[in-house]
């Protein structure tokens, strides 16, 4: 908590803070109305009216302006690695990870949206990392925190990137994996943070500067063929293409002993030909409830005696289980969940200190 004290100038007190964290345009208004509440607080107190009034009403009304103060003290989170939320190991089309709802969702999506493609086509994994407040307001030190907890970026290249906001201690870093340095050079990113966003980011524009700072940084990775396209969606197919290859196979298979089955099912014992034919004729019902049903063959008149069950159609006892293989056993969508949300991983990347930052 920051220490308040009270100075006299020209005959007037005054409180101030050595915070500077306090200094910024949002907390200097909050203790702004903080000195306008006590100062209304003041003046309800002393004024004659409250002489005159009753001692309950005179206490409601301090009560309900110390309850409007309340809101003024409470602070913004600070965000360090260990509780700053990952988006991406939840769903891998997320970059962008804004616990303080900085960025409007269309910027979200945006951004989201360019950095899957560099992830899919050049193998750059990345984290945007938006918050209000940050451990320490160092943005390259709370960047490689990340970059060392989530070990960012394919351990083939060490293309990782983060990017960091921190709006309220106004400060940002961009940070290039091993690999990536090449492709993002410090002069770069630096280029790329005077020209893009720093502007913006002076007027508070957050949603301007994020989206052109990864359009700029996407213009640059995209540009560069000497870095491989990302392998992780091949590797997270090759299970799940095995898995209906089995599938297939085992249908391959259970459809042909079906036909089979049903195949030998018409054959007549005497001559050899697909010819045997089920009549009505019935002999009797055998001790397990299952009917005798005499086949005839068309070709040479030999009969034969079967037995089938009271449900079992003229088809020659075709598998009921034909319509489940086909329709889904009666549900609609056929394999698979439709495609879901999967979470994403990280490859084992490696961060150098690459890239560039400063304040605005």
């Amino acid at each position: 908590m920051p220490i308040i004290s009270k100075k006299k100038v020209s005959g007037v007190f005054y409180l101030s803070t050595n915070n500077p964290q306090f200094h910024t345009p949002f907390a200097m208004i909050c203790e702004g109305s903080v000195f306008l509440c006590i100062f209304a607080l003041m003046e309800t107190v002393s004024a004659p009216i409250v002489r005159q009034m009753n001692l309950m009403k005179a206490l409601k009304r301090i009560i309900a302006m110390l309850l409007l103060m309340l809101p003024l003290y409470v602070e913004a989170v600070v965000w360090d690695a260990d509780n700053f939320p990952v988006v991406y190991l939840q769903d891998s089309r997320r970059h962008v990870c804004d616990p303080d709802n900085i960025l409007s969702p269309a910027v979200r999506d945006s951004v989201d949206a360019l950095l899957s493609q560099i992830e899919k086509k050049r193998g750059v994994q990345s984290i945007f990392a938006v918050a209000k407040r940050i451990k320490g307001g160092e943005p390259y030190e709370f960047g490689m925190s990340l970059a060392r907890k989530y070990k960012v970026g394919q351990s083939k290249q060490n293309s990782g990137l983060i990017v960091v906001l921190s709006t309220e201690d106004r400060a940002y870093q961009i940070l290039t994996g091993h690999g990536l340095e090449g492709t993002l050079p410090d002069a770069v990113c630096k280029r790329i943070e005077n020209n893009y966003m720093v502007p913006l980011l002076k007027n508070g524009d957050w949603d301007g500067a994020m989206l052109n700072g990864a359009k700029a940084i996407c213009a640059y990775v995209l540009k560069d063929e000497s870095l491989l396209p990302n392998s992780k969606s091949d590797e997270d197919d090759t299970p799940a293409m095995a898995a209906a290859l089995i599938i297939v196979l085992f249908l391959v298979i259970l459809i042909g002993i079906l036909i089979k089955k049903n195949w030998n099912n018409d054959l007549c014992p005497k001559c050899r030909h697909h010819s045997l034919k089920r009549t009505d004729q019935l002999l009797r019902r055998t001790d397990d409830g299952k009917l005798l049903v005499i086949y005839k063959c068309s070709k040479c008149g030999h009969t034969v005696a079967k037995e089938e069950n009271d449900d079992q159609g003229s088809g020659g006892g075709m598998s009921p289980l034909l319509p489940f293989l086909f329709l889904g056993g009666g549900r609609s969508g056929g394999f698979g969940n439709g495609g879901g949300i999967s979470g994403g991983t990280f490859g084992g990347g490696t961060f150098g200190g690459g890239g560039a930052g400063g304040r605005f």
